[in-house]
């Protein structure tokens, strides 16, 4: 045998090594494509990448002998007269006319005895467009007319609106708002719809509309809402990528921080930035001293001025996705799902707990489960370079801001409260793809951050933007910070108007 073809055992080991970790690669690529999206699989689903199960058809049981009345199931009395409770009622008259009324045997007219309602059906009334003519009336006092040497004259007051010399009135505006940020339908597509009702827009109108409405007002209540975060004790951060046209980047990122779940004013605001560094979050929470919770992203650890705190559901995610095949138990990774699972477990009856309370069972129960979870980490042996190799150094480089969470009751154990926030830009950018202007770009995360925070609040969205819209243009002082705290979302002349 030549020289050329001995293969000494460090190579072997070192192969084969290569080998399992190219295996894992396929295996985690091919489900990322085909595989569920969801991290546990439901009852009864088969894993279709999971070679050691076969797929047995359920057994269909043979029929027992029954009783001659079958089983009937149990009508719920009143569920549709409360669902149609809230809505308004017209009646819809079935009468008799004319030859009708005749009687069948003497041909008499008959006399009406009563009426019965039979049913109720909701009626969709398609929406149209109405133009409101504005009259404003003027007052001449006759007397004073008559005895000075000139007129008299006083005129109603009539309401400015929020964008002067355009179509864009508050029930307009805050449509195309509606239409674009909560039903992720784009300006392009939306005029489609309003030249269907007779009203034609363009596009360059949309977008321009929702720009100056950021420039007359939205921003400055965007800007008390920022200076309201700094004031909480937690807060909640994550980014995503965004494209802008008018950037020379291949992509620009909008940031999230939203308020903590025990906050009183809830916030979310969208910030847009050219890039992912530390600057942006540095410069946005310059000020800001308190908890800070974010996901293991690198940028969070050099903010020194906050308290980092990690997020469980990322490390668990990570060990879900080094299981390899799902619900593959002989996977070293099974045991750290084991361990977040049961450390989600336990909080989950605390939530309704007070902060103090909730701080008490931390402290009692969940924080020596999670130091057994950190310590089997350290004692875990596995590949440097293989997914379960990488996600013990991820759980590992997480320990001291998880550990963080057992600073406060106001602390979650997940950052899954901005994740969602995110999700909304997210589902988003898939309609619209990008924003051709960053004052676009911004424009758009100032009304997000709008929109999101009052339904975080409570409000109802259209109410609290038509309310914006009719009375933000009519302020004595426009712009007025002072003047504008009765606006935010969470002001009780605001709820009072515009509660859900």
């Amino acid at each position: 045998m030549s020289a050329e073809a001995v293969v000494t055992t460090e190579q072997f080991e070192y192969l084969k090594q290569e080998n399992a970790l190219l295996r894992e690669q396929v295996e985690f690529l091919m489900r990322r494509l085909y595989g569920t999206k969801r991290e546990s699989l439901t009852d009864g689903q088969v894993d279709l990448f999971d070679q050691t199960k076969t797929f047995v058809a359920p057994t269909v049981p043979e029929p027992e002998e029954q009783d001659d009345k079958p089983a009937k199931r149990k009508k719920q009395k009143g569920r549709k007269a409360a669902q149609l409770a809230p809505f308004p009622e017209v009646a819809v008259h079935h009468e008799l006319t004319g030859a009708e009324r005749q009687c069948p045997h003497c041909a008499a007219e008959m006399r009406e005895i009563g009426a019965t309602a039979t049913s109720r059906e909701p009626v969709r009334i398609p929406e149209h467009v109405e133009v409101h003519v504005h009259y404003q009336h003027a007052y001449e006092c006759r007397q004073c007319s008559n005895q000075l040497d000139h007129s008299v004259i006083k005129k109603a007051i009539v309401p400015k609106p929020f964008i002067p010399n355009s179509f864009a009135s508050p029930s307009i505006l805050t449509q195309t708002m509606i239409e674009k940020y909560r039903k992720k339908v784009p300006a392009y597509r939306q005029i489609k719809d309003w030249g269907d009702l007779g009203l034609e827009l363009t596009r360059q109108q949309i977008t321009n509309w929702h720009i100056r409405a950021c420039d007359y007002g939205l921003g400055n209540l965007y800007e008390l809402m920022h200076q309201t975060l700094f004031k909480q004790t937690v807060v909640h951060a994550d980014e995503t990528s965004y494209r802008v046209l008018e950037s020379e980047k291949v992509n620009t990122y909008f940031w999230v921080f939203a308020s903590g779940r025990a906050e009183d004013e809830q916030i979310i605001l969208y910030e847009h930035a050219d890039s992912r560094a530390t600057e942006v979050p540095k410069n946005f929470l310059n000020g800001y001293t308190h908890y800070l919770q974010t996901d293991g992203y690198q940028v969070y650890d050099k903010l020194d001025q906050v308290t980092r705190v990690a997020c469980l559901s990322h490390i668990r995610r990570k060990f879900f996705e080094a299981m390899g095949k799902q619900g593959n138990t002989q996977s070293g990774a099974k045991k750290g799902v084991t361990y977040c699972d049961r450390m989600f477990k336990m909080e989950r009856p605390w939530r309704l707990l007070t902060p103090d309370q909730r701080y008490q069972k931390r402290q009692s129960q969940l924080k020596s489960t999670m130091s057994d979870f950190f310590t089997w980490c350290e004692s875990v042996h596995a590949l440097p370079q293989s997914k379960f190799g990488r996600t013990i150094d991820y759980a590992l480089s997480q320990r001291e801001a998880m550990e963080n969470v057992l600073l406060d009751g106001r602390l979650e154990l997940s950052n899954n409260r901005v994740e969602r926030a995110v999700k909304e830009l997210v589902i988003g950018r898939k309609n619209w793809l990008f924003s051709t202007s960053f004052k676009g770009a911004r424009s758009s995360g100032i009304i997000l951050s709008v929109m999101r925070s009052a339904e975080a609040n409570g409000l109802d969205c259209r109410k609290y933007l038509e309310y914006l819209f009719t009375e933000l243009p009519n302020l004595s002082v426009p712009g007025d910070s002072k003047a504008l705290q009765d606006y935010l979302p969470w002001s009780s002349q605001v709820r009072a108007i515009c509660a859900r």
